[in-house]
């Protein structure tokens, strides 16, 4: 994974590389915080990972991965230069910041 910035998305993460369906994308890695953030990633119900890669990976209600504890997988086959994103509400309890998805104008709390 890599990050750049886009015009409609801001700073994001980017596949580097093909990943099937399945395949472990990153293990995320970073500061364990107890509390989540705008930038931390929830691994479980009191541990969030604030990865300096990974707090780049935005949301979308139709991801390309998902979390399982520290693991990014990918939902579906992912070509290089396809965006990293996981649904938000799928896994944060509280979302610490919340915005309206800039793809469904849908709120994102």
């Amino acid at each position: 994974m890599f990050v750049r910035h886009c015009k409609k998305y801001g700073m994001s993460a980017w596949a580097a590389k093909h990943f099937n369906r399945g395949q472990l994308v990153r293990v995320l890695a970073g500061e364990i915080q107890s509390r989540g953030s705008k930038h931390s990633i929830q691994i479980a119900m009191t541990k969030h990972c604030l990865d300096p890669v990974g707090q780049h990976i935005n949301h979308s209600f139709k991801p390309s991965c998902c979390i399982e504890g520290k693991s990014i997988m990918a939902l579906h086959d992912i070509k290089p230069g396809d965006q990293i994103t996981f649904d938000y509400t799928k896994n944060e309890t509280t979302i610490a910041a919340p915005f309206i998805d800039c793809d469904t104008g849908k709120w994102v709390k």
